[in-house]
């Protein structure tokens, strides 16, 4: 089962889980190529960082 915990243009984050089995995240993320915009980018990971635990 998949469950989705957030997304945007620059990210999707979603909690995986099967039945007997660990519980885990899935984060894709894509950053800002343009150099000036990195720390939107690591905004955007830092805030995603802080929504849950799971490896």
């Amino acid at each position: 089962m998949a469950q989705l915990l957030s997304y945007s243009s620059k990210h999707i984050d979603i909690v995986v889980s099967f039945p007997d089995m660990a519980t885990w995240r899935l984060t894709r993320f894509y950053g800002y190529p343009e150099r000036h915009r990195c720390r939107e980018s690591w905004n955007i990971l830092r805030n995603l960082s802080q929504k849950s635990n799971l490896p």
